[in-house]
This record gives structure tokens, C-alpha cells and sequence, in this order.
């Protein structure tokens, strides 16, 4: 849908919006920062237009609704980060950072410092993730501000990027550097703990991947609750779900303070038509509030990943916008039934009596519209605000194109047909050679690869042998591009570690690695 038939409908809709459902919106901000948008990697679905289109698509949405909504997220602190991560890692991101930055400056050139195949730094990496975990602290402060301070809030949403939940206490893994929802628990209970009782804070996430940083930072610490349904043997393989020895049954009581549901993706080909997952996510979903519920928490945090949508390209679930919205409604329904039991309003003269507040924060979603439209229901549920979505949530399962598929099916054997003549062709070329030919042939193409890598690379005869020799060890093809992140074997992650200098150094013509 383009942008301006968007701009058409949301004006229709904006004069048809009664004003007694503005009236009802409680006070809410969108955090952002526009350093966001400058973190960028070639070929990387993690891009800067994922925050662009969303934040369109949230300013036509709350376009007519009056108040600071949409508020530029000041710089994270250091003291903040490290209430989670460890300070080893925020020292080597910040080393990364500032190699990059350094010679960017120096060059005009943009280096990639990699942390894996599909993570690396540049020279706006450093701020983009500073302003998105400054994004949760300022988002948190403003939740638990008197109610009669002119900036105080209800709820929140950041959106901001690079994501969050894969980052652990000391390593930075898939697209992710610091984990700006485990971050932001840990600050609400290290601030508003003694003066708002927060002691206890939930971490619910329906990205389609485990936030394996997210349930390691957790695992020990009683005070923090994590649930999570995800994709089964999608990236980055973690998260087992522990059914049917779950709830009163959990063999552990850890099981049911962090808490994982598999949601079984299929891609709707011939091969795997599965598309359970969103019934599946509508069963299983209130099985990880009930535990949450159990916690009783005194703040809830969202991580809120949109992949698991139909659309999404590095999914293979069958969610839709207004599925979002229900999780988002569910969760909340459940804090409003927990604070009823307590005793707990709005405006109650002791602070740790008054209702529990959520924030979202975005992590993964890789289709522009599908998170658009799903960011928009998310927020709209947060708001307590009814869907509006035009897919019904009860709809049945879409019908699959037998013929279509067929089709698709045909070519992609074509396809594979033609890919295997031309290795047979390359083999056959291979074996005519004689073992001199395929001697020049060898440092011919070393030479080739390398050659751009001498001239830039600066340091020592150290380093540049240390390049030389990486690079001599992946002499079969490496790839041209950073790689969407997917369930593999160990034995090929630690190959792609090894290699992962040289594949990032490969992004583009002018990018290098620093010695």
C-alpha cells in the first residue's frame, strides 16, 4: 500500500473519529530518536526504513490526538547498561564503536567491526543503540512520574532500533548489541523500586524468535519473569518448551518463571502447508500470562518483535496485525484483574498501591508494512483502544493456492536443474585443468580477494599477515552479504566466527576491516 493512499485513508478516518474516543486515550508517548535510522549494514533485513515507516504509520494513526506524544529519546547511560550487561561487553562495544567512528572520520569510508556473521558495528552503531536504550530508561521515568506533572504518561511505546533481545549480559548475537527490554527492567527496579515498589518486572515477547538474551540475564535472578512464544527451530535455537510439564506440573520452579511456548511455523508451500501457528498462539499465549500472573509483577515490559506475522520474510508463522492487538489487550486485562485484587487505582496516595503500568519496545519484524500496521494495533491495544484491524481475528485459516504453489514449486526445480549443470560444467572445466593451471587459478583468486584488503588494511606486518592467513583458510566461496539469522549447527557457527572478519569486510567495495 503506498504511502499516500495511507495518508488518504487515515485523513478519512481522523474526521470519522469520534472526539469522546480521544477524550478516553490515556496519556501516552512514542519514544524514538532519528540517530535510529543511521545504524545500516548492505544487504541487512535489520534496515533503517523498519523505524521510518513505523513512526509514519503511528503519526498518521495519532495524527488528530492532542499532547507530547512524540518525544526524541535521550542518550543512554553507562550506569544504566551495565545494571544488566556485564562491563567487559559494554567496553569491547564501545572499543567496536570507536574503531568504526575513528575511521569513518578518517576515511569517509564506513568499517565493519563484527561481533558474527550477521552482527557488526559502524560508525553509527554506537549512538543509534545509546538513543534506543536511552529510549526505555526516558519512557520508564516518565511512567512513574506524579500524575500531575505535565510530562507524566501511562504507557509508552519505543520505537527504535537496533533490537535488543537476543543481546546477553556479555555477548552481542543476532542484529542485537544491548538489550534494551532487559535493561529497562533492571532500571525500573534499581530506581522506582523503594520509592514505586517495583521490585518485580515481566518481560513478555512475542517476536518469533527466542530472546535467548532476555531468559540468560534472567535465569538466576527471581526477580524477573520472562515468557515468550517463538518460532520452534527457527533462530537462535533456544528457548525448548518444556510441555507438558508445565504449570502445576513443571518439574522446576524456574519453568514457570521463564516460560517458552513453540509456535510450529510452515511456510504454506506443498513441502510444509502448516499454518497452526496462529491458533497455536491463541492457546498458548494465555498459558505464559497465567504464569505471568502467578509472578504478579509490579511492571510489564513488551518485547514487541512483529516477524511472527504472515508477511514476515525471516518467519514462518501466520500471525496477523490484530493478533498483536489480543496479546497486547490479554496482558493487560490480566493487570487490571491483579490490581483489583489488590486494592490498587489510579491515583492512590502510596505509590506502590497505584495500577501496574506496561511499556513496549520494538525488537524483531522485517516486512515495512506488515510492522507498520501490526506497531499501529500494538500501540492501539496498549491505549486500550479497540482494534482496527480489517482482517477479523476470528477469520479461518487462509486457503492455500495448490496452483500457485504448483507453479512456484516447477520453477524453483528449474532453478535447481539449471544451478547443477552449471556445477557440472564448472567441474568438467576443473578436471581439464592441468595441476599448474589450477595452481594460478588458486593465487589468482587469493590475489584478487585480498588485493583491495592490502591497500586499505593499516597496522602492523602482524595483522596483515593475520588477514592474509583468514582469508587463505576460506579459499572456497564466502558470503557477499550478511546473512538473515536462522536456526544452523554449531559446527557452522563456529565456522562462520572464524571467517566472519572476512565475510563482513566483503559488504561492499569500499568497506574494510581496521587491523
Amino acid at each position: 500500500m503506498s504511502e499516500i493512499v495511507i495518508k488518504e485513508q487515515k485523513a478519512a478516518e481522523g474526521k470519522e473519529r469520534s472526539s469522546s474516543e480521544e477524550s478516553a486515550v490515556p496519556n501516552f508517548s512514542v519514544f524514538w530518536h532519528p540517530a535510529c535510522d543511521k545504524h545500516e549494514v548492505p544487504h541487512h533485513p535489520e534496515q533503517p526504513d523498519r523505524v521510518n515507516y513505523m513512526m509514519d504509520a503511528l503519526k498518521l494513526e495519532f495524527h488528530d490526538f492532542e499532547g507530547d506524544i512524540f518525544r526524541e529519546a535521550p542518550r543512554g547511560k553507562d550506569e544504566h547498561i551495565v545494571l544488566f550487561h556485564t562491563q567487559a561487553h559494554l567496553d569491547d562495544f564501545n572499543k567496536k564503536c570507536t574503531r568504526a567512528s575513528a575511521y569513518y572520520k578518517k576515511t569517509k569510508k564506513v568499517n565493519y567491526q563484527p561481533y558474527d556473521s550477521d552482527t557488526a558495528v559502524m560508525w553509527a552503531t554506537g549512538e543509534a543503540a545509546y538513543r534506543a536504550c536511552g529510549a526505555m530508561t526516558a519512557s520508564i521515568d516518565a511512567l512513574f512520574l506524579d500524575p500531575t506533572d505535565p510530562g507524566a504518561i501511562d504507557t509508552a511505546y519505543c520505537c527504535t532500533r537496533p533490537p535488543g533481545h537476543h543481546a546477553e549480559r556479555g555477548k552481542a548475537q543476532g542484529f542485537c548489541f544491548l538489550n534494551n527490554a532487559a535493561i529497562g527492567a533492571k532500571y525500573a527496579q534499581a530506581t522506582y523500586g523503594e520509592s514505586h515498589g517495583i521490585r518485580r518486572v515481566a518481560v513478555l515477547d512475542f517476536d518469533v524468535h527466542h530472546g535467548n538474551g532476555t531468559e540468560e540475564g534472567f535465569m538466576h535472578d527471581e526477580s524477573c519473569f520472562y515468557g515468550s512464544t517463538h518460532e520452534k527451530d527457527n533462530y537462535p535455537g533456544t528457548g525448548k518448551d518444556k510441555s507438558p510439564f508445565v504449570g502445576e506440573m513443571a518439574k522446576s520452579e524456574v519453568d514457570r518463571r521463564i516460560v517458552n511456548r513453540y509456535l510450529n511455523g510452515g511456510d504454506g508451500c506443498l513441502k510444509n502447508p502448516n499454518k497452526s501457528s496462529r491458533a497455536e498462539f491463541r492457546q498458548k499465549w494465555p498459558e505464559i500470562v497465567s504464569e505471568m500472573q502467578r509472578f504478579r509483577p509490579d511492571f510489564v515490559i513488551f518485547s514487541s518483535g512483529f516477524d511472527a506475522h504472515s508477511s514476515d520474510p525471516l518467519g514462518n508463522c501466520w500471525l496477523e496485525d490484530e493478533d498483536f492487538h489480543w496479546a497486547t489487550t490479554v496482558v493487560l486485562e490480566a493487570l487490571t484483574e491483579m490490581d483489583k485484587e489488590e486494592g490498587r487505582t489510579v491515583d492512590a496516595t502510596d505509590r506502590a498501591k497505584r495500577c501496574r503500568k506496561a511499556v513496549g519496545v520494538l525488537e524483531g519484524g522485517y516486512d515495512l508494512e506488515a510492522i507498520s500496521s501490526s506497531a499501529v494495533q500494538h500501540v492501539r491495544a496498549l491505549l486500550k483502544l479497540p482494534c482496527t484491524s480489517e482482517t477479523p481475528a476470528e477469520a479461518a485459516p487462509l486457503q492455500i493456492d495448490i496452483a500457485g504453489l504448483t507453479r512456484r514449486k516447477e520453477e524453483k526445480e528449474k532453478e535447481k536443474e539449471k544451478e547443477e549443470e552449471e556445477e557440472e560444467e564448472e567441474e568438467t572445466d576443473d578436471e581439464n585443468l592441468t595441476s599448474f593451471e589450477k595452481s594460478e587459478r588458486l593465487e589468482r583468486e587469493l590475489a584478487e580477494r585480498t588485493g583491495s584488503l592490502i591497500e586499505n588494511v593499516e597496522g602492523t606486518d602482524d595483522a596483515l599477515a593475520a588477514v592474509i592467513e583468514s582469508l587463505s583458510l576460506s579459499m572456497s566461496p564466502t558470503p557477499t552479504q550478511v546473512v538473515p539469522h536462522r536456526a544452523e549447527s554449531t559446527e557452522k557457527n563456529e565456522k562462520e566466527d572464524l571467517l566472519a572478519a572476512t565475510s563482513t569486510a566483503e559488504l561492499s567495495d569500499e568497506n574494510v576491516l581496521c587491523p
